[in-house]
């Protein structure tokens, strides 16, 4: 399910048709209900038709997959200091 910025761009380019497979109930572009932003309130101006869920369980598993191998090779930890001057940047 594309973000909101994503779904702002789609309906920009003025897209007839938006097709996705997994939902995201955090990241997705429904929460602009919950958040009030605003995205695609009053879209009678755009005819996107919205097709979601297609391909669901691979899509879920593909996505899960890809953050548990970001993990193993350790990209999403923390950055570390660099010792600049011989300072570890640490307090």
């Amino acid at each position: 399910e594309p973000c909101v910025m994503c779904y702002g761009l789609i309906k920009l380019c003025r897209l007839s048709g938006l097709v996705y497979g997994a939902e995201s109930s955090i990241f997705g572009y429904r929460l602009d209900n919950v958040a009030n932003i605003g995205v695609y309130k009053n879209d009678t101006d755009n005819c996107l038709e919205v097709v979601g869920g297609v391909l669901k369980d691979e899509a879920v598993n593909l996505l899960s997959s890809f953050f548990k191998n970001k993990r193993k090779k350790g990209e999403c930890r923390k950055k570390q200091f660099i010792k600049i001057d011989g300072r570890d940047g640490k307090n």
